[in-house]
């Protein structure tokens, strides 16, 4: 097989960046914008890392047009997703003569990129669907009793408070992961690719209640919130739309995919102990901690001025006698 070549254009030209984005993830974005180089960004990265032993697809033709089956033919196993690619030697032609293995290493790869999500262990008996269905992370909240307390926390409170820090990613997969022994908490990067649309390709409501997540932690409008929000944006430059749904539930259980990853959020936010002078400064969960550190902290800063004016007053003294 041949070197990968992706889209002259697309690595410098923003015109065709946008085509392309429009084109695999239905999605319309200005050239030139943040929203569409992280996509870019992302394809890229995806291209980089192709076995170009298995799968070298020759431009981003090659992977809208695979990407166009899958959407076309999501109720069949991959076995089967063959036949159409195989068959179409025209738009396919990058595929003709190779194994079926090839053949479905390169549907696999098409179905990551659009739908940002690893299928790797996507097996030949399945349907995009159930790959989907069994990858996709679930809640057992629902029937709960007592109810889950109401989620009560953000990312900027998790950050300055419970010192966690917030890492992105352009996997759906990782979103809301949390790892206690390295205290990380992974959020999902692309919030526009979250944005209602036909042929998403993901169970109905799933993109919805990935969005209300977002907006939980990025809450719309509190300007505490807003000025943290932008530093944010500005630093890691996430693809998150602060407002990108105004008012959400805040009961887990109305949350059938990430309802339990929030639970374990709020739990890691409330069982955290301030470890440095600014996490002490914010948090305020805890009324009588909250205050005996101020007086601590009034107290030092007036014993100490006191020591120094006693210092100097003596110094004085010695000078002056």
């Amino acid at each position: 097989m041949g070197k990968v070549v992706v889209d002259g254009g697309i690595q410098g030209g923003a015109d065709l960046g946008k085509s392309l984005v429009e084109r695999l993830w239905g999605l319309r974005v200005q050239p030139g914008s943040k929203e569409g180089d992280l996509f870019m960004e992302y394809y890229n990265a995806k291209i980089a890392i192709l076995d170009t032993g298995k799968v070298c697809p020759t431009n981003g033709n090659d992977i809208i047009d695979l990407v166009a089956v899958l959407k076309s033919n999501k109720d069949k196993r991959l076995r089967d997703l063959q036949l159409p690619v195989i068959s179409d030697q025209q738009k396919h032609a990058w595929l003709s003569n190779q194994p079926e293995q090839n053949v479905q290493d390169a549907l696999k790869f098409a179905a990551s990129i659009w739908l940002m999500f690893g299928t790797s262990d996507w097996s030949e008996d399945e349907t995009l669907r159930d790959c989907l269905s069994r990858n996709l992370p679930s809640s057992d909240l629902a029937a709960s009793n007592p109810r889950p307390a109401d989620f009560r926390v953000t990312a900027r409170s998790l950050n300055q408070i419970a010192g966690i820090e917030i890492v992105w990613s352009s996997e759906l997969k990782e979103h809301l992961r949390y790892d206690q022994s390295q205290r990380m908490l992974t959020l999902f990067r692309h919030a526009s690719f979250l944005k209602e649309r036909g042929h998403s390709g993901y169970p109905k409501g799933f993109m919805q209640e990935t969005a209300a997540t977002l907006a939980l932690l990025f809450p719309y409008g509190e300007s505490p919130h807003k000025r943290w929000n932008r530093r944010v944006r500005r630093r890691a430059e996430p693809d998150v739309e602060i407002g990108l749904v105004a008012s959400v539930s805040r009961n887990p259980q109305d949350y059938p995919h990430w309802g339990s990853h929030l639970v374990a959020i709020q739990q890691a936010f409330e069982t955290s102990k301030p470890r440095t002078l600014k996490q002490w400064v914010h948090d305020k969960r805890d009324s009588n901690q909250f205050y005996t550190f101020w007086f601590a902290v009034i107290a030092i800063v007036l014993t100490l001025m006191f020591g120094l004016i006693q210092s100097i007053t003596g110094i004085l003294q010695v000078v002056n006698s």
